[in-house]
């Protein structure tokens, strides 16, 4: 009898994550989920609530050091991000420092103590290992230099780790969604706003093509109006 799997979701307690969160969960899969917003670690059921504040070190350091706990791991979600928009010049170091450390400089971080683990799992379990990056990650966006710079580095490092990638049974996804209605905007909506897509039919998308995929890597654009 096969083992339940375990989905390990960064960003898992908020938008995009947590529609993921509902399809791993709906698998019978027991879920990692976790963001800056759990106060307090909360079980329920099949799904652990963890908090990690990815904008510190230390607080990222204390998550990872709890990794091993959940081995083996057959999927990892890389959802967290935060967006910052403005003339560059006029941006503060700490907004600077909080939204790269979020987007990728202490995310990587996790996400490379995930891979070990992956690495050296079980022998002939199968792995996910999925990025949810963005459109502003091939795409320059006027305004959003850091957002955006932040995004390509994401971009770079999983293009870069797929071809780096021997092991058969861990499998890579690269998913480029374009703009999503979600908590993202804090309230910044742009005027196309009702034209972007919604997370709740874009998780279905990644979940499925997560599901098929056969090769090593796959890259997944999913532009608005595409759902």
């Amino acid at each position: 009898m096969e083992s339940q799997k375990t989905s390990l979701i960064l960003g898992g307690t908020k938008g995009l994550g947590r529609h993921l969160a509902d399809l791993s969960s709906g698998a019978g899969e027991r879920v990692i989920e976790v963001g800056s917003s759990v106060i307090t670690e909360v079980l329920d059921g099949s799904r652990l609530q963890l908090h990690c504040d990815l904008r510190d070190l230390g607080d990222t350091m204390r998550f990872i050091s709890r990794i091993s706990q959940f081995q083996p791991i057959h999927r990892f979600f890389w959802v967290a991000g935060k967006r910052l928009k403005g003339s560059f010049v006029n941006q503060s170091s700490d907004e600077i420092r909080f939204v790269t450390n979020i987007n990728y400089g202490h995310s990587v971080l996790v996400a490379k103590s995930v891979w070990w683990h992956m690495e050296h799992s079980q022998p002939n379990v199968e792995h996910s290992f999925v990025v949810i990056g963005s459109s502003s990650g091939v795409n320059a966006r006027k305004e959003e230099a850091v957002y955006a710079g932040s995004k390509h580095a994401q971009v770079g490092f999983t293009r870069s780790l797929g071809l780096e990638n021997q092991n058969p049974l861990i499998r890579i996804t690269l998913a480029l969604p374009g703009g999503m209605k979600t908590e993202f905007w804090d309230g910044d909506q742009p005027a196309d706003f009702d034209q972007f897509l919604d997370p709740a039919k874009v998780a279905p998308r990644i979940w499925e093509a997560v599901n098929e995929q056969s090769e090593m890597y796959q890259e997944l654009p999913i532009p608005r109006g595409s759902l």
